[in-house]
């Protein structure tokens, strides 16, 4: 059947490139993502990038569903010669894959707002939403809660020594970094011991940190899940069997919210 404007409506708006619509008809959700179906398109606020809903009946009378499709619109122009279209694939709600999302990951490739991707090369995985699709400028926000415990410019002495956070929440320790100054020079003796993480007296893990082969080197390590943190947790960088050289450093620790 033809295209009815009428049974085209706008249910939610979240913006210019935010909107939601619903479409109901007895034909084929290829024949509605047709070039050129949705011939008023323009003149009515559509968007590339907006939702398309499209409820298919069986009949005029809408008593029986046959199907449903979600589908983002990519072209959105009036013409006299039907000049619209969605995309002829459902939309990517949610994907994931080791590849970098990337702002050239956008509505060509089926994104919309509020589409979820998870980075699964990261430890742990890094999960993002998409708030821009827009062609070759889309914008993925972090969805992970991350929280920086941090000592700026400290002096430490050749004895060997602690440092003491706290942790915020239940989550993980995801990095541990220590700057050393490019005025001390580094060697068997600039070595930080391990990274030790314990609740009360209940020990919850450790990680061995490397030796640094240059001054200014970032001294950095991959926890594993058994790295885990609660609220209050003793978070302790620990400088034992070999002290540190005299000098300023920075140290951080980068902290997740996470459940399971």
């Amino acid at each position: 059947m033809a295209y009815d404007n009428t049974e085209l409506k706008l249910v939610a708006s979240g913006g210019p490139t935010g909107q939601i619509w619903v479409y109901e008809t007895t034909d084929s959700a290829a024949t509605v993502a047709g070039s050129g179906y949705i011939s008023n398109s323009a003149s009515i606020g559509m968007n590339v990038g907006d939702l398309l809903f499209i409820k298919q009946f069986t009949s005029a009378a809408k008593t029986a569903l046959s199907a449903q499709s979600i589908y983002s619109m990519t072209t959105v122009t009036d013409a006299a010669s039907a000049a619209s279209a969605v995309t002829g694939a459902t939309s990517n709600l949610v994907a994931s894959g080791t590849a970098t999302i990337a702002a050239t990951d956008d509505v060509a490739d089926g994104y919309l707002i509020g589409s979820i991707y998870v980075e699964t090369d990261q430890s742990p995985d890094e999960p993002y939403v998409c708030t821009n699709n827009a062609t070759g400028a889309a914008i993925w926000q972090s969805m992970a809660n991350d929280v920086v415990l941090s000592y700026q410019a400290l002096t430490l002495t050749s004895a060997a020594q602690n440092l003491y956070w706290v942790a915020p929440f239940t989550g993980r320790v995801t990095a541990f970094r220590a700057i050393v100054p490019t005025t001390i020079a580094t060697g068997a003796t600039d070595k930080l011991v391990r990274l030790v993480i314990s609740g009360n007296t209940i020990s919850s893990g450790s990680l061995t940190l490397g030796d640094g082969d240059a001054a200014g080197t970032k001294y950095a390590a991959t926890p594993t899940t058994d790295n885990t943190i609660a609220a209050g947790y003793t978070i302790r960088a620990q400088f034992g069997a070999q002290a540190c050289a005299t000098g300023v450093y920075n140290f951080y620790v980068v902290c997740r919210r996470m459940i399971g």
